[in-house]
């Protein structure tokens, strides 16, 4: 009988060791799960932080490129621009655009002329600038055969928001990202 005893409580030590072993693997589990968490979330913001003082110098400098990834004509059309080459090449100096058009045009030329998009370079004039939770700049643009003016809303980590109203050309909306390409 007492032999019986000691290995009744042998085998419940060793089952309250093993239930004690498993509690403690667990709660190690958990306990890595939200440290590598923690970490994580500090990495995000790390990244957040260097795309905003990024985005910061490169308005800056007012030397940037839009890309296009999406265009929304004026009849609420959205079209994606991913497989599309699109630019708008900002400089203090010249505006290049080289954007696609998928709106109404009233006298823009003659049929089968080459000016199916939103092509123009010229200096930009009356060029602002107004900085809060995003930096918005708008501008005029000249050239040979319109004008255009560009209001560009760019969020602090590079996503940006274009809008192109001309002369010739219902107005155009442009969603992508600006880079210093």
């Amino acid at each position: 009988m007492i032999q019986k005893m000691r290995l009744s409580n042998n085998i419940e030590s060793a089952s309250y060791l093993k239930v004690l072993m498993l509690v403690f693997c667990i709660g190690l589990f958990f306990n890595s799960g939200l440290a590598q968490g923690q970490s994580k979330k500090e990495l995000k913001e790390k990244e957040k932080l260097q795309k905003q003082e990024a985005t910061k110098a490169l308005l800056a400098t007012k030397t940037f490129t839009f890309v296009g990834r999406t265009a929304i004509a004026a009849g609420g059309r959205t079209v994606d621009l991913t497989s599309n080459e699109n630019f708008i090449k900002f400089s203090p100096e010249m505006v290049e655009s080289e954007m696609p058009f998928f709106g109404q045009a009233t006298g823009a030329g003659h049929y089968g002329s080459n000016d199916a998009g939103l092509y123009f370079k010229g200096k930009p004039e009356n060029y602002s600038v107004n900085e809060k939770k995003t930096t918005r700049i708008t501008m005029e643009v000249k050239d040979d055969s319109d004008s255009y003016r560009l209001n560009l809303s760019v969020s602090s980590e590079g996503g940006c928001t274009v809008t192109i109203t001309s002369n010739r050309k219902s107005v155009m909306t442009y969603y992508g990202r600006i880079s210093s390409k």
